[in-house]
């Protein structure tokens, strides 16, 4: 388990992308996960953001190391306005 332990959290929209159910996983069990792609003008992503420290982070990256997960600059509406998000290439901020 990760024990993430966020500092805040709060709804968002994670507009121009779509969620799929492209991940294969074990047939007859978990036949796919979730993932998040860019989709087109109009498709809506909702969900939580979470705010993390240093610490949190970095259990992020070791956990994420093992999984392929993909990190980018991304822009989400939370509470009513945008705010951008750092997680391109190696990390997060």
């Amino acid at each position: 388990m990760l024990q993430l332990d966020p500092a805040d959290h709060t709804p968002a929209v994670l507009r121009g992308y779509r969620l799929v159910f492209n991940l294969l996983s074990l047939p007859h069990v978990e036949p796919s996960f979730a993932n998040v792609e860019e989709g087109e003008e109009g498709d809506e992503v909702h969900g939580v953001a979470f705010a993390m420290d240093e610490k949190a982070a970095q259990r992020m990256r070791m956990w994420g190391q093992s999984l392929s997960f993909k990190k980018h600059i991304i822009c989400l509406c939370a509470g009513g306005t945008q705010t951008y998000v750092v997680g391109k290439g190696g990390g997060y901020p």
